[in-house]
């Protein structure tokens, strides 16, 4: 996927929207004001559980590392997936996925049940 394609996809979520907190770079893609997606010239970094997270990096070790700019307390819970090598576009969604579920988790009850996981 391009990140044209990624882009589109995050943003095709329900209630997605785009977020420049750090300035032009990374492209943040939240929802109710939380970081799900921040979007690279080269790469994504997303949001994930501590197990979706090691599953990911021990799967897709040529493209997925921690967070790459996360301290280390915040790294278990963010993956960094690099676009080169080519990386299948069904795994890319599925990790897209996967970080916009993580973050629907940890919102107030309240808010979750505007969402059918």
């Amino acid at each position: 996927m391009t990140i044209e394609e990624i882009t589109e996809y995050c943003l095709q979520l329900k209630n997605a929207y785009v977020d420049l907190p750090f300035g032009a770079t990374p492209m943040c893609i939240k929802i109710h004001g939380k970081i799900f997606a921040q979007i690279y010239a080269d790469k994504i970094t997303l949001k994930c559980d501590r197990i979706a997270g090691e599953y990911y990096r021990a799967t897709y070790k040529e493209n997925v590392v921690s967070g790459y700019h996360c301290p280390p307390v915040q790294k278990p819970f963010f993956i960094t997936v690099a676009l080169e090598p080519e990386i299948a576009d069904e795994i890319v969604r599925e990790m897209i996925e996967h970080a916009y579920v993580a973050v629907i988790r940890k919102l107030p009850q309240k808010v979750r049940s505007e969402y059918k996981e």
